[in-house]
């Protein structure tokens, strides 16, 4: 993923297609898409349940976090945060040299809120998002409201999602997802319903705790609940077989090379197929999981096995097409 220099440099950049056939750099367009939207649709996402009211209390905070004021003579002091005792903490001040060798200053509840700097790596305990964890990359004080809003990119897709710094903790953790959800599990071959197409599918690339995050035919994410699934098709996959641009047999399974389009010289792994559209799975990638959406006719068959296959072709053992 691009550098937070590289996020905040383009955070003003008009949202960018999410087509996987975009014209230009790939890692340009890449960048701009997560850092487009940033602070620029906090407004609209406050409406939205990522931005509900925490249920955490005290805010979030528990010992060890740091702190800033907010009310009071020393605002915009910050802190460790020592104790926590109902309505009143202790806080041992870090950015506060005219108060000398203070060790700790109390405080009410109130009067302090958890401070989260842009850069950290942060674990989301609280909300929609709970679980999810990323890199704080934009944090802004809304008016009217009691606690900031950070924007996150998160690990696991690479998206980003607005959340309440109360919900927030740093952490090294590195979310890896949950495994199932209605039955649907990480990497299934879905059909999709509600998208505008009767023939759309995707791949789950997140499994939340109420909805699912999918990768269309069409290389777009989507945010999914389980009633808007229409079944698995994996068995589907598993027996598709398509042509690559070289006329060789590419099956589930298989290592490509990609040789044309945005993602040209990358080399990847066949995870899952829907007629001639390959979901390629790349270790080395971390948007999305590691899924990227490729047409057949743009890959080459990498290995011993291209040259095997080709041979049959020669000899005309083709298997036909198959495009369900």
């Amino acid at each position: 993923p691009p550098a937070l220099e590289e996020l905040q440099k383009f955070r003003r950049k008009q949202k960018g297609n999410d087509g996987i056939y975009d014209d230009g750099n790939e890692e340009e367009n890449e960048g701009s898409r997560m850092a487009a939207s940033l602070l620029d649709e906090i407004s609209d996402l406050q409406g939205k349940t990522g931005l509900g009211k925490s249920t955490s209390a005290n805010g979030g905070l528990i010992i060890g976090d740091t702190v800033e004021v907010v009310e009071g003579d020393l605002i915009g002091m910050r802190g460790k945060l020592l104790t926590l005792d109902g309505t009143t903490v202790k806080v041992q001040p870090s950015n506060a040299a005219e108060l000398g060798d203070t060790g700790e200053i109390e405080f009410l509840a109130s009067q302090v809120m958890k401070h989260i700097p842009v850069g950290s790596h942060v674990k989301v305990t609280d909300g929609r998002y709970a679980g999810e964890t990323g890199v704080v990359v934009a944090v802004e004080k809304m008016d009217g409201e009691t606690d900031c809003t950070a924007v996150v990119l998160t690990d696991l897709t690479n998206k980003e999602v607005s959340v309440r710094t109360s919900q927030l903790q740093e952490s090294a953790e590195v979310a890896s997802g949950q495994d199932k959800l209605a039955g649907y599990e990480l990497h299934d071959l879905v059909v999709l319903s509600g998208g505008g197409s009767t023939n759309e599918v995707g791949v789950i690339i997140r499994v939340g705790r109420e909805e699912f995050s999918v990768i269309n035919n069409h290389g777009i994410v989507r945010e999914v609940r389980p009633e808007e699934l229409r079944g698995k098709r994996n068995s589907t996959s598993q027996r598709a077989v398509a042509l690559d641009v070289q006329g060789n047999q590419i099956r589930a399974g298989d290592t490509v090379n990609i040789a044309e389009g945005p993602y040209k010289g990358r080399t990847a792994t066949i995870k899952r197929m829907s007629r001639a559209q390959l979901f390629l799975y790349s270790q080395t990638r971390q948007e999305n999981s590691g899924i990227f959406v490729v047409r057949s006719r743009s890959c080459v068959l990498s290995g011993s096995r291209a040259s095997s296959r080709g041979r049959d072709m020669a000899g005309g053992n083709v298997t036909p097409y198959n495009a369900r």
